[in-house]
């Protein structure tokens, strides 16, 4: 036996690798439409908002609807959600170890705090 143990570098299922970091080190998910927050309870409970987004992974953009979990407290709003992703459609390759096995669909998960700076255009 051999000390310390030899392996192949890994270069399938390791992050920056499977997401191209290097060549696309930003994901961006964009607001494409206006959204009315005006009825958002004020009483500490949530209401699920649809919002159009895009979602930018390794340079594609898909679009989506995606039910928001919006809650109010003080000048925050908080949001939060998740978008059905087949990973193929964004140029990702689940990875397989042979172990383990990633699927081919998951979810890209956000959590969003926003403060309220005042008027628009003020």
């Amino acid at each position: 036996m051999t000390w310390p143990p030899t392996t192949a570098p890994a270069t399938t299922g390791r992050s920056p690798e499977i997401l191209d970091a290097d060549g696309h080190p930003v994901a961006t998910l964009d607001l494409t439409g206006e959204v009315d927050l005006a009825g958002l309870p004020s009483d500490g409970t949530t209401a699920t908002i649809p919002m159009p987004v895009e979602l930018t992974v390794k340079g594609t953009t898909v679009p989506a609807t995606v039910d928001v979990d919006v809650l109010r407290t003080g000048e925050h709003l908080i949001a939060s959600a998740s978008i059905p992703v087949t990973w193929s459609e964004v140029g990702v390759q689940a990875p397989s170890l042979g172990f383990v096995t990633v699927a081919e669909s998951g979810t890209v998960d956000f959590l969003v705090v926003m403060e309220n700076s005042g008027p628009v255009g003020a």
